[in-house]
């Protein structure tokens, strides 16, 4: 099968999840024996060296013919947010020409897309079209879609051109439905993998116990909410320290630290972003993952904690109820309640066993649900299903 991702942000070009995401795949996919090409825009080439796939790269530049047709647009929406959607339009075009040529060349069976930033522009005959709900800022800032905003605009058009949709969470699915106003006409919840060979347990007890938050420091995540919690089971057990690891400004640090009791300064850490491996480390190394986020589509933290054997303390809501089962694998809480975050980690933290079974529950359902063999089966089989009308 010869499967394309259209991807803007594929490793090692600057990346996040959702580049994280196309890689893994791609890897697993091509050993599998299937032909893989990445597509995007990129300023320039980076190193992919990968003998299994090949990546081509599409210019954003525009031309002196691109800008001529910009301008032509220019005329009739004066808008600079529409601006902005007819250079994305024009590059995502080029990239649609390059998709022909690569089909009349080597015969495409399945392009898959992400939401964001809708990047599909047409059908190409012959070619089955798939989108994967990444979970775009359009879809979770719903004034986005009031205001019509160049991404707002740019996927809508994707979800009602592409009827083919993979959500990681049911919630998802239904939720992008809802908020953009169109039904896909097949769809298939399929869970974002979780590399269990990077992240598994620890194989010794841990000599200190820590709590972890991973993401970006933002409210919409519970990072204050969770500071707030801190002061109450830092309190209550002596020897455990707290540790921020994500995207960060000088002002959210300030504001963690001025709702921190000033005694527990020093047992609360905050640091930037880390590669993957060292993530699974940290993972490894903690006694529980608490991000209280008020939502997610998926929440790939939280898989990851549960491959590494680590109990979660997520929000219980939107799509992380069908990540994490709540008693199971850790606990879900009101995002909103300070003293519900702090008691279900206070009572983790207070007992070792149900820590170690809920972390041997997460990893039994990782491996099960999560793994990259399970998600590129599920992910495989849809594709033929596609295909097959």
């Amino acid at each position: 099968m010869h499967i394309v991702y259209v991807c803007d942000e594929f490793p090692p070009a600057p990346h996040g999840g959702i580049g994280i995401f196309v890689a893994r795949m791609a890897e697993y996919l091509s050993m599998d024996g299937n032909k893989i090409t990445i597509i995007g825009a990129y300023n320039r080439e980076y190193c992919w060296e990968s003998s299994r796939f090949k990546v081509v790269c599409v210019k954003p530049q525009l031309d002196a013919n691109e800008h001529l047709l910009l301008r032509f647009f220019f005329r009739f929406d004066y808008r600079k947010r529409k601006i902005e959607y007819w250079r994305e339009k024009i590059v995502r075009r080029k990239i649609w020409s390059k998709l022909k040529q690569i089909h009349k060349s080597t015969p495409i069976d399945i392009i898959e897309y992400p939401s964001y930033a809708g990047p599909f522009y047409q059908t190409i005959k012959h070619t089955t079209s798939v989108i994967r709900l990444h979970g775009a800022e359009a879809f979770l800032n719903h004034k986005a879609i009031e205001d019509r905003n160049h991404y707002a605009i740019a996927e809508a058009e994707s979800l009602h051109g592409v009827k083919n949709w993979i959500g990681p969470t049911q919630w998802a699915i239904s939720e992008f439905e809802k908020t953009f106003g169109v039904k896909a006409e097949r769809s298939e919840v399929i869970p974002n993998p979780v590399d269990c060979e990077l992240f598994y347990p620890a194989a010794e007890e841990k000599k200190e116990m820590s709590v972890l938050f991973l993401g970006t420091m933002i409210e919409h995540k519970g990072d204050i909410k969770l500071a707030k919690a801190a002061n109450y089971f830092l309190r209550k057990f002596s020897s455990v320290s707290l540790r921020y690891v994500g995207r960060h400004t000088p002002d959210r640090i300030r504001q963690v630290y001025e709702v921190l009791d000033n005694i527990f300064h020093d047992r609360v850490s905050i640091d930037s972003p880390r590669p993957a491996s060292e993530i699974a480390e940290l993972m490894r190394n903690c006694s529980i993952l608490a991000v209280p986020s008020r939502g997610e589509t998926f929440g790939n933290v939280y898989a990851e904690a549960m491959a590494s054997g680590i109990p979660v303390v997520g929000g219980n809501n939107t799509g992380v109820r069908e990540v994490v089962s709540n008693g199971v694998a850790g606990f879900l809480v009101d995002q909103e309640s300070v003293n519900e975050i702090a008691d279900a980690i206070c009572k983790l933290l207070g007992d070792k066993d149900l820590r170690y079974r809920m972390g041997i529950q997460g990893r039994r359902i990782a491996e099960r649900e999560y793994s990259l063999n399970a998600v590129a089966e599920k992910t495989l089989k849809f594709y033929r299903d596609c295909m097959s009308g």
